[in-house]
């Protein structure tokens, strides 16, 4: 008879196989460095819509999430209610994203920045942030490591190590398209997990209803009628959280996604699947984190309750492939991470900013063949530093995530956004916002939780949270009241393309025109 162990090699080399065909395709998609580094316009909702949600939730969100509900009860929940958020910030942006890829042919978000207030500091700072999703590779690490561990005889340090040599190996082969690909695969791989999940907790326990009462019965400040039940979901946390989550939407490997759809037209179906994506792992979350808590009260890793959970009611065959598709999620979001700090140094710092810098004289075959090697080789890189920053197990892997994500999201989200709707934002008021933004969140985690230990900016999303409003607000004040010096040409070209009935004008404009700072 087959036992768990055998399904959960059986489901791996299957998988495992899945990814070696579909990184084979790929290799044959990629031509040229812009293939390897965005696949520009290549894939219908469908692929992008899985590959989005995939890349979205990760171990974050099939572990750390669950265990965030299981460790603070309902009121762990306003994680949750960002994933709506979510959907809502890609309706806001992916439009003009989707555009703005194809009119500045920009290659990645810091490319965008760039490219948009044609600012080479902008390009380069929002490169240098980008380093810091370290942490949230670092993550991803974790979980794969506690899947593996979880399901197999293996260490920790073991388990980390094999999901992340995995990983980088499809990587490093295949870019951007092997990421896509992939990460459609594995996203119904999750979709799948998620319906396995809620059926697994229902059946344990019961209804809404009856893993309420299961909760309160163990610790009152679990229960439904306590929005604020812990200092990670305080007053000002809880809300931080959702806001800061709704925003991680327009993050870079996120962001990067919609540059690959094919039309601009088939945005509104693909931003179809990712709602149904995100309402499957809303049910994860809230019932995998309920329902483990009420079967397993004492769990010593809160972010394994989903896999007690399924364990305890399903047989050995689904639990297997729960254990593979939970890595598998891991591996979405992961490659994404890699490949997009990859090509921040590669493309964003080396050949965008230092080459024009500096005024070195290297054509452009032999700037995209080194553009290229150093991208591969910076995905090694990124891989040790988040190996030392993982090697010992997190308290819960969303906090650690949220290190990198709310440096970022802080910095760029806010001028992502107004930068994609509004042309009247000065690249002097993005600038100064996104400085404002990442000092927020750098110095209330670093400074005021890590080395002061003031308690409440422990938490990595406050910081975050009020690095976004913050940067939200200024952004529109600072823009009324400095100079616009872009081009009003450049503008009326990537904000009225439709009006004035030119197809892609700005793309054809020579790259040093596009980067002269303010």
């Amino acid at each position: 008879m087959i036992g768990l162990q055998g399904w959960t090699v059986i489901f791996g080399v299957f998988f495992l196989g899945i990814l070696f065909v579909l990184t084979y395709i790929a290799t044959q998609r990629t031509d040229g460095l812009r293939d390897f580094i965005v696949a520009p316009t290549s894939y219908g909702p469908v692929w992008v819509g899985l590959a989005v949600g995939a890349t979205a939730c990760s171990a974050a969100a099939t572990l750390g999430n669950p265990g965030l509900v299981y460790s603070y009860g309902w009121s762990g929940m306003w994680y949750g209610y960002g994933y709506g958020l979510m959907v809502i910030a890609w309706a806001v942006s992916a439009y003009q994203l989707n555009r703005f890829s194809r009119d500045l042919e920009a290659n990645s978000l810091p490319d965008f920045f760039g490219k948009r207030f044609q600012s080479p500091f902008l390009r380069a700072f929002s490169a240098i942030v980008t380093l810091f999703l370290a942490f949230y590779i670092a993550g991803q690490f974790a979980g794969a490591s506690l899947a593996i561990t979880e399901m197999t005889p293996l260490t920790y340090r073991t388990g980390i190590l094999i999901g992340a040599a995995i990983i980088v190996a499809y990587v490093l082969i295949g870019g951007a398209h092997a990421e896509i690909l992939n990460s459609a695969i594995q996203g119904a791989f999750m979709l799948i997990l998620g319906v396995v999940v809620v059926v697994s907790a229902f059946a344990a326990v019961g209804g809404i209803g009856d893993m309420n009462a299961a909760v309160v019965a163990q610790d009152a400040s679990l229960g439904a009628n306590l929005l604020f039940g812990a200092p990670h979901f305080s007053m000002f946390n809880g809300p931080a959280i959702f806001l800061a989550l709704g925003l991680f939407a327009l993050t870079p490997q996120l962001s990067r996604l919609w540059m690959a759809l094919d039309e601009e037209k088939n945005v509104k179906w693909t931003l179809l699947f990712a709602l149904v994506f995100m309402t499957v792992m809303y049910g994860l979350m809230l019932f995998g984190g309920l329902a483990g808590r009420a079967i397993a009260p004492n769990l010593e890793t809160p972010d394994v309750a989903t896999l007690v959970l399924v364990s305890d009611v399903m047989p050995d065959v689904i639990y297997a492939f729960v254990g593979v598709a939970i890595f598998a999620a891991i591996m979405s979001t992961t490659a994404g991470l890699f490949l997009t700090c990859a090509i921040a140094v590669s493309n964003d710092l080396y050949k965008h900013t230092l080459v024009p810098l500096f005024g070195w004289d290297i054509d452009e075959s032999t700037l995209d063949r080194q553009t290229s090697l150093g991208t591969r080789a910076m995905i090694i890189v990124m891989a040790i530093v988040a190996l030392a920053i993982a090697f010992n197990p997190p308290s819960f892997l969303t906090g650690l995530m949220w290190v990198g994500i709310g440096a970022f999201a802080a910095a760029f989200v806010p001028i992502l956004l107004w930068g994609s709707i509004w042309d009247g934002v000065t690249p002097t008021a993005a600038k100064i916002s996104a400085v404002v933004g990442f000092l927020i969140h750098t110095v209330g985690y670093f400074g005021l939780g890590q080395t002061l230990g003031m308690t409440l900016w422990t938490v990595p999303w406050r910081g975050s949270g009020l690095g976004i409003i913050v940067s939200f607000v200024l952004c529109p004040l600072l823009s009324l009241v400095t100079n616009q010096t872009l081009d009003k040409s450049f503008l009326n070209e990537i904000f009225y393309r439709e009006q004035s009935g030119v197809d892609s004008p700005v793309a054809d404009r020579p790259e040093s025109g596009e980067a002269t700072d303010d």
